[in-house]
């Protein structure tokens, strides 16, 4: 009778590690269509990623070939990019309601700003944002303790003929305490901080570079060079 029990109970935790086994290996593809399902439906544009990795024991993963497209109109194949980014999670918290990560670390992302006087890309996925807060069906929250996104560049493309789009650096952007507290924040509501602080930092580059930017418009036809000028002069009012 004990070697039966035995026998059983080795059987049974088999079973169950074979099952958590399982689960892990399904669990990057579960989060990336999680991320890409969240991230469509808040941008309103194509959102996707190449691939995760995620170790629930470690609470360290790796995010690879994050796009965010651009909304109807604008002509450049992504308004971001980001090669890779790294983050750093509670493990204890991955299948809980309020999902604490401790750190996310995105480097070298590519932001193309894209737009004239009254529109861009950025502000028309913002705006998009912003109509899906309050809307999310999911009860799960997030804590983000620590948000470093560094190295990055912008391209600003005028849509104008004969302006090569110029390239300026973007200013480090550093969050942090996003989320805290018991109830912590929305998905719709990180994204929206995070967009945000990617649009004013943009800005403030744009701004900063203007004189670097303004090189670009050299040599073309008079009415084509005082519409780039335009383009210049209204450019720090892209995002408001």
């Amino acid at each position: 009778m004990m070697k039966t029990l035995v026998k059983l109970s080795i059987a049974f935790f088999l079973f169950v590690a074979v099952l958590v086994g399982i689960g892990f290996l399904f669990l990057d593809r579960i989060a990336k269509n999680g991320i890409e399902t969240i991230g469509s439906h808040v941008t309103q544009v194509n959102f996707s990623l190449a691939g995760i990795s995620l170790s629930p024991l470690s609470g360290n993963g790796m995010i690879h070939g994050l796009i965010i497209g651009n909304p109807p109109g604008f002509k450049s194949p992504a308004a971001i990019s980001v090669g890779s980014a790294s983050l750093s999670l509670q493990p204890g918290t991955l299948f809980s309601p309020k999902v604490t990560i401790h750190s996310i670390q995105i480097d070298e992302p590519q932001i193309t700003l894209e737009g004239n006087l009254n529109e861009s890309n950025l502000k028309t996925i913002q705006q998009h944002i912003n109509t899906s807060l309050g809307t999310e069906k999911s009860s799960r929250t997030f804590e983000v303790d620590d948000l470093l996104i560094q190295n990055g560049k912008v391209q600003v493309d005028f849509g104008l003929p004969g302006v090569k789009a110029p390239v300026v650096p973007l200013p480090t952007i550093h969050l942090t305490d996003l989320g805290k507290g018991p109830e912590g924040i929305t998905a719709s509501e990180l994204t929206a901080k995070i967009v945000d602080a990617i649009r004013a930092s943009a800005t403030k580059t744009v701004t900063e570079n203007l004189g670097d930017l303004g090189k670009n418009i050299q040599g073309l036809s008079g009415g084509a060079t005082e519409e780039a000028g335009k383009a210049l002069k209204g450019l720090g009012g892209l995002f408001k």
